[in-house]
């Protein structure tokens, strides 16, 4: 089930904070496409036995270098921290080292000094990495890589970055098993850059994501199998057979997808969406409209 109230609140959060490096500095942050779809599958998505409650708990996001890893971890945390009702908050930090595991909250503090409401409502306190919510007593600390100091903690949230340089899961097992059991929805971003070692906890996680992907797919193409078998609508049936060829309907493998590009459909009027078209550039743009709230399409003639 998904609840776009939920993942608007935390979209609309982010994008009142500003960027804090190179020619972006003082900027709105303007979320990505690719960043949107994060937040709106991790916030909107929710169970269907209890839609108060988010389905997902664990989030691996594994992207290239220099691509805004520390402003979008930083973004999050500041979210758990100040907008995600949980009276007492512990929002942690973690890498293999306190140097590391500091960029993200660095990045927060300058954050949180351009925002006048934030800076108004958070005590930060950099002698010990540590930032206070005041309102809820809530805090975002850094944490060093001393496995044995992380017992007893317990976190409603965590931003664990660059995974893949772990010497060994210690502590990541330590941050995940039991920390968060007296939270009623406790959340663990993994943020990494791509690692080669095979037999690291941040390839098993990688792997999980993985198969748990795969497993969404071949759960997919189970479903539209079985309704042409069952002589689905021809709407239906006409479009699973472009997604699933009739000679794929038993153990054959299926269309292969190459390349795959999503978009969140933003609402916004045309001139808007034709910007966006440009600054993309693509021949067409697909929209919300903000008038009529209907999915329109813009496009550009071959001839100009």
């Amino acid at each position: 089930m998904f609840d776009e109230k939920k993942a608007r609140r935390v979209i609309r959060f982010i994008e009142c904070l500003k960027h804090t490096k190179g020619e972006f500095h003082g900027k709105p942050f303007r979320l990505l496409p690719w960043q949107e779809k994060i937040i709106r599958d991790v916030f909107g998505t929710v169970r269907d036995e209890d839609p108060s409650m988010r389905q997902y708990n664990q989030v691996y996001i594994e992207i290239g270098k220099k691509n805004g890893k520390s402003e979008l971890g930083a973004a999050l945390a500041l979210n758990m921290l100040v907008n995600d009702d949980e009276w007492k908050a512990e929002v942690y930090s973690c890498a293999s080292d306190r140097q590391q595991a500091a960029i993200v909250f660095d990045v927060a503090v300058d954050m949180v000094r351009q925002n006048p409401t934030l800076s108004k409502l958070i005590k930060i306190i950099p002698s010990t990495k540590r930032m206070v919510y005041q309102p809820t007593g809530s805090i975002y600390q850094v944490l060093s890589s001393e496995v044995a100091t992380k017992h007893g903690l317990n976190v409603s949230a965590c931003i664990f970055d660059e995974l893949h340089t772990q010497p060994t899961r210690a502590l990541y097992d330590v941050m995940t098993q039991g920390s968060g059991d007296a939270r009623r929805q406790p959340l663990w971003f993994f943020l990494t850059t791509a690692g080669t070692d095979r037999n690291s906890v941040c390839w098993e996680v990688h792997q999980k994501a993985v198969d748990i992907l795969e497993g969404q797919v071949v759960r997919y193409k189970k479903r539209m199998r079985t309704k042409i078998r069952n002589g689905a609508d021809a709407y239906a049936a006409e479009y699973a057979a472009i997604l699933v060829p009739e000679e794929s309907l038993d153990d054959e493998p299926l269309v292969k997808i190459e390349k795959v590009k999503r978009f969140a459909v933003k609402p916004m009027d045309a001139e808007e969406a034709v910007m966006e078209m440009e600054l993309v550039g693509h021949s067409f743009f697909v929209f919300r409209d903000a008038e009529t709230d209907e999915v329109s399409v813009v496009y550009k003639r071959k001839n100009g």
